[in-house]
């Protein structure tokens, strides 16, 4: 389950494996596309908000796509990969991915595929600060990593399999799926606190 917001829009995204819906506020649940619907991008993990109407996702056959599900089309950035699942768009344009069973993230620009950091334990989610740095959260360690010139600084740590994780100003909201928490971590200060429990 991945989801995904737009600001301008004001309109949720939310990828459910063969289904994808919208969700505005106040509204109801509404289908965006599944399957059987025609450009629908595959079995979809990961989706990050792109241009209002456009999502960029991975999907559990390897692909990396942009996403129109109300013109019904997607297209294929890159494929072949082995587990996909979080994806972030970067200042630029470059869309930056997990490769969970490579343990890899990579990213693509205009079919250009770039490895920025390989030898990752089970990396998960993925976000990318104002200044293009790429965190990524390694459920296999337990942790989540600042990626930087080639090198891995931690972050975050003493986390049990952090998988989803977004970057919202100065503060990192990170679902730790095997404590079953959404942890609110604030990168200037280093205050950590959990905000919902028992999910």
């Amino acid at each position: 389950l991945g989801f995904a917001y737009h600001v301008a829009n004001r309109v949720l995204f939310i990828a459910d494996g063969g289904f994808t819906y919208t969700l505005r506020p106040g509204g109801a649940l509404q289908g965006a596309g599944m399957f059987f619907t025609p450009g629908f991008p595959g079995y979809t993990r990961g989706v990050a908000a792109a241009a209002p109407g456009e999502f960029v996702v991975t999907t559990a056959n390897g692909a990396v796509a942009r996403y129109w599900p109300g013109k019904q089309a997607s297209e294929v950035l890159a494929e072949g990969f082995d587990q996909l699942f979080g994806v972030a768009i970067a200042p630029g344009g470059a869309v930056v991915f997990a490769e969970g069973g490579a343990g890899r993230v990579l990213s693509v620009r205009s079919g250009n595929v770039e490895e920025l950091a390989p030898g990752r334990r089970q990396p998960m989610g993925v976000a990318v600060g104002p200044g293009g740095n790429c965190l990524v959260a390694e459920s296999g360690a337990g942790r989540v990593v600042r990626l930087s010139g080639g090198r891995a600084e931690t972050v975050l740590d003493g986390l049990q399999r952090p998988q989803g994780i977004l970057l919202r100003g100065g503060l990192l909201y990170v679902v730790d799926a095997l404590a079953r928490e959404l942890i609110e971590y604030d990168m200037a200060s280093g205050a950590r606190r959990i905000i919902a429990a028992e999910l």
